[in-house]
């Protein structure tokens, strides 16, 4: 689809208002609201997420952030009758768009927070196995060999 918004990588406010409509609302809570919104375009759904932040910093000033999820059909289907959890952030996984003070909408992966996650819990592993390399004092090439095999095998897995 070649105007679909996931084909873009900025996408203004102005434009997603204008070419999405909702189909229902399924959560109004105060300043926050979860809207199952379809793109009139490209027939693509999106769980919509947006909030309202007062900016005590900017003298009151009210700022609107959304957040998007491009769902499939079957999961809209299961959102609005509620056989489906929507809530930000714990069930919104892979990319989103999400927008910033800007006026415009950008892609954001969750999921490479994750994998930065992952990969730091090994690099704390790995640190453990070079100290625990540097009191044994053994420098001879079979445990050099060694820890670089298991810091290979470490990172290999993740």
């Amino acid at each position: 689809m070649a105007d679909s918004l996931k084909n873009k990588k900025v996408i203004s406010i102005e434009d997603y208002q204008a070419r999405t409509e909702c189909v229902k609302t399924l959560q109004e809570k105060g300043a926050e609201s979860y809207q199952v919104v379809k793109d009139q375009i490209t027939g693509e759904h999106y769980l919509q997420y947006h909030y309202v932040h007062l900016n005590i910093a900017e003298g009151g000033q009210e700022e609107t952030f959304y957040h998007l999820l491009p769902i499939e059909t079957d999961d809209v289907l299961s959102i609005v009758f509620g056989e489906k959890e929507f809530t930000y952030p714990d069930h919104w996984k892979g990319p989103i768009l999400r927008s910033g003070a800007e006026g415009h909408l950008f892609w954001y992966d969750s999921t490479v927070e994750d994998e930065y996650q992952k990969y730091e819990e090994v690099v704390q592993q790995v640190q453990g196995k070079i100290t625990e390399f540097k009191q044994k004092g053994s420098l001879d090439d079979d445990s050099i060999r060694k820890l670089m095999e298991d810091a290979d095998r470490m990172f290999g897995d993740k």
